[in-house]
């Protein structure tokens, strides 16, 4: 296999490794022949791909990538086009940005060697963007590289020059492999060659000369880096350029340098032809072009763009010598090779949009399956969430219906313990109101009387010190005044009395806020609901609720009051 063709495989292979999984030897022995097979028979090639399609080792896609391949190896663009087209469709290919710049470094020198300058141009803006995007500078060269390359066909030669020498430049500072910088020097200096920019054709020689490693010695190619077939370019603009400075001796060395390098056959001789042209080497002009013609057909390789260039230099030959009736059949092979190249790419472009059009139903059929299983499965979900809702929403109803009848006992148990607390508190402030015999119970009766007179308990400021100096109270009496006529200490007497105004409030204004009441009541909301807690055995806000269902109760079974002057309802009524 040549260079080209090993570089190709392991474009391949790469990304079959990384997107694919993990194959197996036997299916990378498979590719490998396919590859190796591509060069001598494209037949026996392409019956192995049909088997790898068959087996469905390989996913269609990869599949494609390798037909599309072995048509470009064999100069058959168009074909190779379709297939790299087929793979790009494929959504696999769409979602992996790597995999699509290596599809379009693929597509653009086909494009190009059929004179697709527009393709051309579309791939390369491609390419740029998603290099751009991934950060990929030297896919981002060769997008610009390409692109001058168009505009040298378009006639911006300025253009064209300037986007080649920044591309290069690109790729010189990514650190690419000298390889493929000789490759772009290469077709720079074709370019310089054509325009007799000679100056600047030496400069860009000389750095060529240095990436391949070869020099001015006789022998040099021996010691090159770079592959026979690539050394044969570099020659062949190394004897035109001296050609044209007038170095015949140099240049007649470099000619035959040339000609012992590589193989003839796949060689197309466009960078020698000005030497042939200069020194009127018409007898090897035909036998350049002959072997020429012979490689072609002996690798099937015929109704190409390829094979005319070859009988174009063979009736360059034959004219130069005087032929004239080989020079007129020469032309006619190559008008019916044109005819030919025509239909087919009229072929290619219907057999195209078939296959674009099939992969788009297929598609189509895909996403209308995908909107089906997810309607039926939103259904499923949509059903689900109901009849949770249901079951939740049944729960909790029968939930609530418990805890009112709780709440219902409870108020009953707690209207059954402020009136036995109301009734003990009436009883003892009936005991309180007698007369003290002593000076101790008129003392406790005064504090008593100012602290609920003026509402002091309200006031979070109140204390000890202050009651002691506004009563002239002794400090070793003060706690015992308390628990001797209120039974509690001084500070259960306080809260007491702030509960008791903190339930009235509750039941009052069901509106305020427990937060306000407990700030109403001079305490934290902490302490409140500590206190309110242990003292009535339920939350403010229970205790609230409570309130609020008994009243609601009340109102329902009272009787209807009656009016002044009239008899109550349930009264009876004389004759």
């Amino acid at each position: 296999m040549t260079k080209k063709q090993l570089l190709l495989l392991l474009l391949f292979l790469l990304p079959v490794i990384s997107v694919g999984g993990t194959h197996d030897s036997l299916l990378l022995r498979k590719i490998h022949t396919v590859y190796r097979q591509s060069a001598k028979d494209l037949s026996a090639a392409r019956k192995e791909l049909i088997l790898l399609r068959r087996t469905h080792n390989l996913p269609a896609h990869e599949v494609n990538l390798i037909e599309g391949d072995l048509f470009f190896n064999r100069g058959k663009y168009f074909d190779a086009i379709k297939y790299y087209k087929r793979a790009l469709y494929d959504k696999v290919i769409s979602r992996n940005v790597d995999r699509q710049k290596d599809l379009m470094v693929r597509l653009m020198p086909c494009y190009f060697a059929i004179g697709n300058i527009a393709g051309v141009e579309r791939c390369s803006f491609r390419l740029e963007r998603l290099a751009r995007k991934s950060g990929d500078v030297h896919n981002q060269a060769e997008a610009i590289f390409f692109r001058g390359r168009c505009a040298y066909v378009r006639g911006s030669k300025t253009v064209a020059y300037r986007l080649m020498r920044s591309s290069i430049g690109r790729m010189e500072k990514a650190s690419r492999s000298d390889e493929d910088l000789y490759l772009y020097y290469m077709f720079l200096v074709e370019y310089l060659q054509q325009d007799n920019r000679n100056d600047e054709c030496r400069q860009v020689l000389r750095r060529v000369s240095d990436l391949a490693g070869v020099d001015d010695g006789a022998d040099s190619y021996r010691r090159a880096r770079i592959p026979e077939q690539r050394l044969k370019d570099l020659y062949a603009h190394l004897a035109v350029l001296a050609r044209r400075e007038g170095k015949s001796q140099q240049a007649q060395r470099y000619y035959e340098t040339f000609k012992m390098l590589g193989d003839s056959g796949r060689y197309d001789y466009k960078c020698v032809l000005p030497y042939l042209r200069a020194d009127s080497l018409y007898d090897d002009m035909t036998a350049f072009a002959r072997e020429r013609i012979s490689y072609l057909e002996q690798i099937s390789v015929v109704g190409t763009t390829e094979m005319i260039d070859a009988y174009r230099l063979l009736a360059e030959g034959y004219e130069g010598k005087g032929n004239y009736r080989e020079t007129a059949a020469c032309y006619k092979q190559i008008a019916k090779l044109k005819r030919n190249i025509i239909d087919r790419e009229e072929l290619d472009a219907d057999s195209e949009l078939t296959s674009v059009y099939e992969q788009k139903n297929k598609e189509m059929e895909q996403q209308r399956q995908l909107d089906d299983e997810r309607t039926f499965v939103m259904a499923v979900v949509v059903l689900l969430v109901v009849l949770l809702l249901g079951s939740i929403t049944y729960f909790t109803y029968r939930f609530s219906r418990k805890m009112l009848q709780k709440n219902k006992l409870m108020v009953k148990m707690l209207d059954e313990k402020i009136r036995k607390e109301q009734l003990a508190r009436n009883e003892y402030l009936l005991n309180e109101a007698r007369p003290a015999p002593d000076k101790e119970r008129r003392l406790f009766e005064s504090v008593r009387e100012e602290m609920i007179s003026r509402r002091l308990y309200l006031r979070t400021d109140l204390n000890r010190e202050a009651l002691i100096q506004q009563f002239h109270i002794p400090k070793n009496k003060f706690s015992s005044l308390f628990t001797k006529y209120a039974g509690m200490s001084y500070s259960q007497f306080v809260n007491g009395l702030r509960l008791e105004y903190a339930a009235d409030i509750l039941k009052k204004h069901p509106y305020y806020t427990i937060d306000y009441i407990a700030k109403e009541c001079g305490m934290t909301a902490t302490t409140f609901y500590r206190l309110f807690s242990s003292h009535y055995g339920m939350t403010p806000a229970e205790y609230r609720e409570a309130a609020r269902l008994e009243v609601h109760e009340q109102s329902e079974t009272d009787e209807k009051p009656s009016l002044p002057g009239e008899a109550p309802a349930s009264a009876d009524t004389e004759d």
